[in-house]
């Protein structure tokens, strides 16, 4: 009998909690992303670079912690029948959820940069979570303690009036120091004079609300007790008690003050949204928590009315974005008026023979007339550049900008091609477009550092949580419409505009047409952006060339041929469309031509199909040594490969598999782990490809074998991994190797 009681407790127990599932999710996000995930870990270490932002964060902290327990609080009216048999738990899990986002912070800006979490350190700080509950129910027993001593008017506004000081106090001291101990002490004060205010809330809000005029003014209106008697009328009807009603004298003041707050942060996070300057200027992480807590209360409120209504709003919300999804595209790739000649510039580029044969014969002219280097064959260079985020794109343009800086020059004049996807092609566009501006070889490298070393990553979160939740509803407000103008613009739009606003600081134009470099200049190398078809998988390049209807090239779709003749892209805008990795950046449609029908494709990443870009240099090799056009030509050069490459070369060990984990998601599993040993396959091919024919191949990793290190794979990094960085690219033997050899 005590067992089934035990187990029926259990039940209850759980249910309860399941009522607040959105707050104990919210904490458990929290608690993985900047305690585990090297990405968030490294976005607290940002945070810490400067003092300004410190106070900001634990601004947004406080007010994530207040909409945990509030919000939650209120939800919980609308399940009181549930959380009856089970009051401590209705009482004290939301306060303890609020209480842990500190705890979580907390944990969080004790880490410095480390390479990786061991799994007994992660035990250790879920069990600080867990443990932080007595020290929570302490400060309540004191604080409820105090509070019912001393139940006064007076006491009450000094109390309260002292424990929210307190509060901003902490958050002003924040930004006394960059030291993250500093930042920990704040982060507890905080913590604690939160938790005396919400354990004084009940002896001590009735009185506040009795003795300001405003309360009284509330209180005394005819809607506002028009709305509570319905309430209360709509609660007694879901069968709760009359004694469990909300009790409108102590909730009052409360509910004024959360929405004040809420309504601050709100306009703080659409300001971060549409603003970019704003957004780098608040730095990722505060928006990242205010966002979340933004999420969070919009989940909760409306869990509440669909309750009260007796309406499940979530599964209307998933068939109206159904619906509405058939009809408008909230991701359409943005697009420019396209030059419509007798030829579009698309049209007017060189074929891959055209343009190899050109490039070749340029170089062989620029040689002959040295007669130092007439006895040697020149260097032709074929550069792979992997994807990975904007640590791969800052990693592309150090290798490449060191090596132009080391040669004086040299390297960009053997460049024969920049091919990459994801990260990788994004380093290749910036550099590409700084030898197309004229850039210096001795500066070449610093100025490539400022651009990718920029904050892309603020913007786009506030966007992923702002606009694109409203645009999976309603995608109309995302979809190109009058004048092709867009109500609200999604977070790869922010992306572009964070690569644009960069490129702006160094004096180059990447909101302007790619078809600005199609001028068949063969002093430049080609350029390929590659890219994946998402409804087939179909890898997809962007280029310099034109590989339209080329048998050479296994059917690769050639976007830009292929594209509506009356639109063309952006280099940004291009870029971005090869470094599309959901759920960063969703996949993007392009509008297409097929003969009289028009249809939209939509691109995702170039690494899903090739991470390196190595399958198709290999299409260019084999095309190069059988064509017997190029053949004589291209006897008279030296291939070389240059991989630039940013994954741990650790080996990896397959891990065990949970048996229902193979029951439900094998196939997922599988596909998921078939994206990167597709780039295996094709790095493999080629390399064979090259020792068979004794060619160099030169692998720049940034990783250094058996030693742990510490480089994010996200759209910012702090200063930690990129001096790291800087500091690899100057003593990188293969990188010095490659230098000797030209």
């Amino acid at each position: 009998m005590r067992f089934v009681k035990a187990l029926r407790y259990i039940t209850q127990v759980i249910r309860a909690i399941g009522v607040f599932w959105p707050s104990a999710v919210l904490v458990v996000v929290l608690f993985f992303a900047f305690c585990s995930l090297d990405v968030g870990r490294d976005l607290v270490l940002l945070s810490t670079e400067s003092c300004g932002t410190l106070p900001t964060v634990l601004v947004a902290m406080v007010f994530a912690a207040f909409t945990v327990w509030y919000s939650a609080r209120l939800t919980g009216f609308a399940f009181l029948k549930t959380l009856a048999p089970v009051p401590r738990i209705a009482v004290h899990f939301p306060r303890f959820m609020g209480f842990s986002v500190f705890t979580v912070m907390a944990i969080a800006f004790t880490q410095g940069p480390l390479p990786s979490i061991s799994t007994g350190r992660m035990a250790l700080f879920a069990a600080i979570v867990l443990c932080s509950y007595w020290w929570y129910l302490l400060l309540v027993k004191k604080g409820t303690a105090y509070a019912k001593a001393h139940r006064d008017a007076a006491h009450a506004r000094r109390g309260l009036s002292l424990l929210f000081a307190g509060i901003v106090l902490s958050c002003a001291l924040a930004g006394v120091g960059s030291n993250p101990f500093v930042m920990v002490a704040c982060i507890i004060s905080a913590q604690f004079f939160y938790t005396l205010q919400v354990a004084a809330r009940a002896p001590w809000a009735p009185l506040l609300s009795s003795n300001y005029w405003i309360m009284q003014r509330i209180m005394g209106s005819r809607l506002v007790r028009r709305i509570s008697d319905r309430l209360n009328a709509r609660f007694l009807a879901m069968g709760n008690h009359e004694k469990a009603m909300p009790q409108m004298n102590q909730g009052i003041i409360y509910f004024m003050a959360f929405n004040v707050m809420a309504l601050f942060a709100l306009r703080l996070f659409i300001a971060a949204d549409t603003s970019l300057s704003f957004a780098r200027w608040s730095q990722p992480l505060p928006i990242a928590i205010t966002g979340i807590g933004v999420v969070l209360g919009i989940i909760n409120i409306l869990r509440l009315f669909a309750r009260l209504a007796n309406v499940n709003l979530f599964v209307v919300i998933v068939v109206v974005a159904l619906f509405t999804g058939r009809f408008s595209d909230a991701h359409e790739v943005r697009h420019l008026a396209a030059d419509t000649g007798d030829k579009r510039a698309e049209q007017r580029r060189p074929d891959f023979h055209e343009a190899a044969a050109g490039w070749m014969q340029h170089r062989l002219e620029e040689r002959g007339s040295d007669s130092a280097s007439r006895a040697s064959r020149p260097p032709m260079i074929f550069v792979l550049s992997d994807g990975g985020g904007s640590r791969s794109g800052l990693w592309v343009t150090s290798v490449l900008g060191r090596l132009d800086t080391l040669t004086q020059g040299g390297f960009r004049q053997d460049l024969f091609c920049l091919n990459g996807a994801s990260g990788g092609s994004v380093g290749n566009v910036a550099y590409y477009a700084l030898l197309r501006h004229g850039a210096d070889p001795r500066h070449i490298g610093t100025t490539a550092d400022s651009l990718l070393s920029g904050d892309f990553l603020s913007h786009t979160i506030a966007r992923m949580l702002g606009n694109d939740l409203l645009n999976l509803v309603f995608p109309a407000l995302g979809s190109t419409g009058w004048k092709g103008k867009r109500l609200l613009d999604d977070r790869a739009a922010a992306l572009e505009d964070g690569l644009v606003a960069s490129g702006d600081s160094v004096g180059l134009h990447l909101d302007r047409s790619i078809t600005q470099w199609f001028d068949r200049d063969p002093r430049f190398p080609l350029l390929c952006i590659n890219t994946t078809r998402m409804q087939d998988a179909r890898s997809g390049v962007i280029s310099t060339f034109t590989l339209y209807h080329d048998t050479a090239f296994s059917g690769r779709l050639d976007v830009l041929g292929e594209m509506d003749p009356t639109r063309t892209l952006s280099a940004s805008s291009c870029a971005i469309l090869s470094a599309r990795f959901p759920y960063v950046s969703p996949a993007g449609g392009v509008p297409m031509a097929s003969g009289d029908s028009a249809r939209t494709d939509y691109f995702v990443d170039g690494g899903y199909f090739d991470n390196s870009g190595a399958g198709l240099v290999l299409e260019m090799l084999m095309e190069l040594e059988h064509d017997p056009h190029l053949v004589p030509l291209f006897k008279q050069f030296r291939p070389i490969v240059l991989h630039i490459s940013n994954g741990d070369p650790g080996e990896r060990i397959p891990g065990p598999v949970n048996s229902v984990l193979n029951d439900l998601l094998a196939p997922v599993v599988t596909i998921a782990g078939a994206y990167g040993q597709q780039t295996d396959v094709n790095n493999q091919r080629l390399d064979r490809y090259i020792t068979d024919r004794q060619w160099p191949w030169y692998e720049v990793n940034l990783f250094k074998k058996n030693t742990a290190a510490y480089y994010p794979m996200s759209w910012v990094m702090s200063a930690a991994p990129r001096d790291s960085m800087r500091a690899r690219v100057r003593e990188h033997p293969e990188l010095l190797r490659l230098v000797d050899n030209l």
